[in-house]
């Protein structure tokens, strides 16, 4: 019998649902970013779950999510989560840690969460270098990821050396603010929490301590939410002032 593919499933669960506008949403996100959110199921499955049922249950959850009014920020983010909490049930349950017949067993969960928040804070990251402008974003390929120096730059970029270094400067300030908004914006966030991530300084601390009392960031005060994704944020937005 022909398996039906995450496509059709998705069609079938938006046919009965009069939402049209946030389940084509749904779906167009999904037709951009197949290949990601493939990978994403892949790596999180592992030998528990067939991935395409991992995917397809999550993009259900969001359409159904849609169909009955409640609004989905962030689509990307809510079907990561979807997909991971749903593991983290998988794992739980006694069926999961029965040894499989191959011997291989299953690995614990540790190293599975730990893999999943790699792959998902890379993720992330791409996301963040998107909105930087462009010379931003080519500027930080060649320093922070082929390690190129701003005198090697001068003749490919067309700018003196202490113009690249301004640049790799702004485009480094602009990289960690674009990802700490990405954090406090993942999932399904509040609207408080939305506004906060879109009104953050060009520069800020990152030390939560250094930040928390002071007027611009009371929210985080008040934000049990925003204070743990600030926290998570900060050594992976680090790397990126020694890059």
């Amino acid at each position: 019998m022909r398996t039906t593919t995450t496509a059709e499933r998705l069609g079938e669960e938006t046919d009965s649902h009069t939402d049209a506008e946030a389940t084509a949403a749904i779906g167009d996100y999904y037709a951009a970013n197949r290949g990601l959110l493939q990978g994403f199921a892949r790596k999180l499955a592992g030998d528990l779950l067939d991935p395409h049922d991992l995917l397809a249950e999550a993009l259900a959850s969001a359409v159904g999510r849609a169909a009955s009014g409640s609004d989905i920020a962030n689509i990307g983010a809510y079907l990561f989560a979807a997909m991971r909490n749903r593991m983290k049930d998988e794992l739980r349950s006694a069926r999961s840690r029965t040894v499989p017949l191959d011997g291989e067993g299953v690995r614990a969960d540790a190293d599975v969460f730990r893999e999943v928040d790699v792959f998902h804070e890379r993720a992330l990251v791409r996301r963040a270098l998107r909105t930087l402008p462009a010379d931003q974003q080519r500027v930080l390929v060649h320093v922070a990821v082929a390690g190129a120096r701003a005198r090697e730059l001068t003749a490919e970029l067309d700018r003196p050396a202490p113009a690249i270094h301004a640049l790799v400067y702004r485009a480094k300030a602009g990289l960690r603010r674009a990802i700490v908004r990405e954090m406090l914006v993942w999932g399904d966030p509040p609207a408080a929490c939305v506004r906060f991530a879109d009104t953050l300084p060009d520069i800020f601390p990152l030390a939560l301590a250094d930040v928390v009392g002071v007027a611009r960031f009371t929210h985080l005060a008040r934000c049990a939410r925003c204070r743990a994704a600030w926290t998570r944020l900060d050594e992976l937005a680090r790397g990126f002032d020694d890059a």
